[in-house]
């Protein structure tokens, strides 16, 4: 890879792995010793990194669910649910495994020849939580035309682009594996 790939900055690893692991811990907490003690737990830090605006989405982000429930909304046992994969991934972490040995265990596949990768992401981020050597390798395969795969970033979409943009991404699901 060129030596210019770009990295994530201090603020985008910092306000990532706040966030993963504030919510690791509302879900943990949830789900295994009390749900009522979770958003006493874990919502006073994401309301301290809201305040100081260290959360890796924006308004439309946190209103892009809202026509899915309708009149009910989801409650707090919905939200810390997102911390489930959080969790496994600071598992992996704490396994003996090394932080870095962790976060390869989260990665992509080798054969993007024979089982070639989609990778859509949203632009318009405070914190990007994508691996950016990931990104530009996919889309140096693209470019070099090695196999299938590819990377799109969707503009003005954020964390939740597939709410956001659902049509766009339909499209580019539905292109990639040339279906109608």
């Amino acid at each position: 890879l060129p030596k210019d790939v770009e990295k994530a900055s201090i603020k985008d690893e910092i306000v990532g792995n706040l966030y993963m692991t504030f919510f690791a811990i509302g879900f943990l907490v949830q789900r295994y010793i009390s749900s009522a003690l979770a958003p006493l737990v874990a919502l006073p830090p994401l309301i301290f990194l809201t305040i100081l605006g260290l959360t890796p989405t924006y308004d439309f982000d946190n209103t892009a669910s809202e026509p899915l429930y309708g009149d009910k909304k989801p409650g707090l046992d919905r939200l810390f649910y997102i911390g489930y994969p959080y969790l496994n991934h600071f598992k992996l972490a704490w396994s003996g495994k090394t932080w870095r040995g962790a976060k390869a265990l989260v990665t992509l596949h080798e054969d993007w020849k024979s089982t070639p990768i989609l990778y859509l992401y949203g632009k318009k981020k405070k914190a990007q939580f994508h691996n950016f050597t990931t990104l530009a390798m996919l889309k140096r395969e693209e470019s070099e035309k090695r196999s299938l795969s590819k990377a799109v970033g969707l503009e003005e979409a954020g964390h939740y682009l597939f709410l956001q943009k659902h049509d766009e991404c339909l499209k580019q699901v539905l292109d990639f594996v040339n279906a109608e």
